[in-house]
């Protein structure tokens, strides 16, 4: 049976978004596509990988009604509804109702609001909360009008040391066409965001994380070791130099430095350097402040590109 999500991401990443959801499952329906975010149609049973999104919800009621009138209008509705039909997760014991507005803060009819909370509770047999993090039903009112009553299926709230979040890390190896077998290196493994994700969420492969210090080597072959199934191995080299020991790679996925000084001539080496590998599909990430397409010019075709606030995302063939 389908059920309408809706699900937010990072910037950038729309288009991206709406292939993995097809290529997830063919009857997948996008309603409405944000920035950041979207409204989809999907089966229940296909949405179990939750690093793909930051947080995702399963809608329970929306509408098109507009402004705060539109919220109180729908919560009357709603409430006049003898069965919500509304299931919780065991885990979940306690349940409170927020309300978010794009840009503005605006108030609710807080009689209606306390109402619409009793009847979640007795309808899911949950205690009402005002803490903090039991935040389980959400009102968000969407700038074109949207309005959307949702229960939360989960939000990614964790910090780490990665400057790319899994959400990022997991649309970056997408777009690469992950599959079974082939020999993919994180030339600038940094922290390994990247490696891991590929090993948590995609089918088994030969990964390669290379890292420029041996310290940095120490940290990736812990992180790698979290992992269950299918672990990433990790080299100590410098890529760019001769004596770099791999010298058949299928792809590469990695993000470029951006703290040299010689940038430009670390780029002009790494692209020369894949060409001469022959590495026929990369994924590069690169800083804002610092493109990279210009050293891959006349020797990589671009398949996809991704915009984000702080970098470019280029998915490219070798020519």
């Amino acid at each position: 049976m389908k059920k309408l999500y809706y699900a937010t991401f990072e910037k950038g990443y729309e288009e991206i978004v709406k292939q993995y959801l097809k290529k997830l499952d063919r009857a997948n329906q996008v309603k409405k596509m944000y920035e950041g975010a979207v409204l989809f149609f999907a089966e229940n049973t296909k949405m179990e990988n939750t690093d793909c999104f930051n947080s995702l919800f399963t809608v329970i009621h929306n509408s098109e009604k507009q402004g705060v009138g539109g919220i109180n209008q729908e919560m009357k509705l709603i409430l006049e509804k003898k069965d919500l039909k509304i299931s919780l997760p065991k885990e979940i014991r306690a349940i409170r109702l927020v309300y978010k507005k794009e840009n503005e803060k605006v108030l609710i009819d807080n009689a209606l609001k306390k109402a619409f909370e009793v009847k979640l509770a007795k309808t899911s047999k949950k205690q009402i909360s005002y803490f903090n993090g039991e935040v389980d039903f959400v009102i968000l009112a969407k700038e074109d009008g949207t309005i959307l009553f949702m229960r939360k299926e989960y939000e990614i709230m964790e910090k780490t040391r990665f400057s790319l979040s899994a959400s990022e890390s997991f649309f970056i190896n997408f777009l690469s066409e992950p599959v079974a077998s082939e020999v993919v290196l994180d030339a600038f493994a940094g922290a390994g965001e990247l490696v891991y994700s590929r090993c948590k969420n995609f089918k088994k492969a030969n990964v390669i994380a290379n890292a420029e210090t041996k310290e940095d080597a120490e940290a990736l072959k812990k992180l790698a070791r979290k992992l269950k199934d299918n672990k990433f191995s990790v080299l100590s080299y410098n890529f760019l130099e001769d004596n770099f020991p791999i010298k058949f790679i299928d792809k590469i996925v990695t993000y470029l430095p951006t703290n040299f000084a010689n940038n430009g001539a670390v780029y002009h080496e790494f692209f020369e350097k894949t060409k001469s590998l022959n590495v026929k599909t990369m994924v590069v990430v690169c800083s804002k402040s610092y493109d990279a397409s210009k050293y891959f010019a006349g020797k990589y075709e671009i398949l996809a590109e991704v915009v984000t606030r702080n970098y470019f995302v280029y998915k490219i063939k070798l020519i």
